[in-house]
């Protein structure tokens, strides 16, 4: 790995559970967030087909910091970053991660056939060379 190259390799989530929607809705803003899929248990991890690397921090360099952005992000039909949230991370680092991560595109996943919304964390790590 060069100097200052950031390894962004995602990350499965740490929890398994799926939530689905259950039951009649009334089409609002909530269904629309019942009916993603939480990755884990019986739904795979999205499989990641472009992956922009993050520009490191000229002042995270100077200053050495190093460290992991998790970031949860919610993955639409057509693989593209539909939202994304910050779960943890250096505040030096999160707006690089971030900025990247936007760009990020996924092969849609698949469940009975039809694509699906998937919510999925994932972890973009910076570490300076040694």
């Amino acid at each position: 790995m060069s100097e200052g190259a950031p390894d962004r390799s995602p990350q499965a989530p740490r929890r398994s559970d799926a939530s689905t929607a259950a039951g009649a809705g009334t089409n609002g803003p909530s269904d629309i967030a019942l009916s993603r899929i939480r990755v884990g248990g019986m739904i795979e991890q999205a499989e990641l087909i472009f992956q922009p690397s993050p520009e490191y921090p000229q002042l995270a360099k100077m200053a050495r910091i190093q460290g992991t952005v998790r970031l949860e992000a919610v993955i639409a039909k057509d693989g593209t970053i539909e939202e994304l949230k910050l779960v943890s991370g250096h505040p030096l680092l999160v707006k690089a991660a971030m900025d990247a991560v936007w760009h990020w595109r996924y092969q849609p996943t698949q469940m009975n056939g039809e694509a699906v919304e998937v919510i999925t964390e994932v972890d973009v790590n910076f570490t300076l060379g040694q």
